[in-house]
């Protein structure tokens, strides 16, 4: 799963959200932070969103494993936050009452798209999702007026790959499979330059 799979598989879910109801070019209200360490990216999402409820996504992070087995696994955190604008007479309770069933709602259409191999556009690539240990927490202030809550996730993509003389000059036009230890396997015929 690439940067922009990732971004585009969740504005689809803020523009497809009754909650969310994003529209890119009317009622902007999904975000994508790039630095989640920068709070100058949070401060012009909000001043830029065009109604509340809105939805930031954090850029991902990952890992690449073996599972100490032959199948590999891209592992992609992120982290979601659902937001809502204080408004007259309710309280920042009720805004975060607010939010929790939008968190709650996402959490169960990620789980329902990871059955249904409806995560990224190839349906033969499957991405799991697993509503498991999915920390979150409480946020705000954040521009003053601005509550909810925020969770992480993962996504877990299998992955193949092979040594190729595409990508390396020391290896003939042979594809060399690359076992658990590392080792090459002996009955694959190669030569090395």
């Amino acid at each position: 799963m690439n940067e922009d799979q990732f971004i585009e598989y969740f504005e689809n879910l803020a523009t497809q959200s009754r909650d969310i109801n994003h529209d890119q070019e009317k009622k902007k209200s999904f975000f994508y932070i790039e630095d989640a360490f920068t709070l100058d990216e949070f401060d012009e999402a909000l001043r830029n969103a065009a109604q509340t409820p809105v939805m930031i996504l954090v850029a991902d992070d990952g890992s690449f494993t073996d599972n100490n087995s032959a199948n590999y696994t891209q592992e992609v955190e992120g982290e979601i936050l659902i937001l809502a604008r204080i408004q007259p007479k309710k309280n920042i309770r009720q805004i975060r009452a607010m939010c929790l069933p939008i968190v709650l709602s996402l959490l169960a259409r990620m789980k329902l798209d990871s059955s249904k191999n409806k995560i990224l556009p190839d349906p033969k690539k499957k991405v799991f999702f697993r509503i498991e240990d999915i920390p979150y927490r409480k946020i705000g202030p954040m521009n003053l007026e601005w509550y909810g809550y925020a969770f992480n996730f993962k996504f877990i993509c299998p992955f193949g790959f092979s040594v190729t003389s595409g990508s390396w000059r020391d290896i003939d036009a042979v594809v060399v499979p690359v076992t658990i230890d590392g080792s090459l396997p002996s009955e694959i015929p190669m030569t090395l330059s």
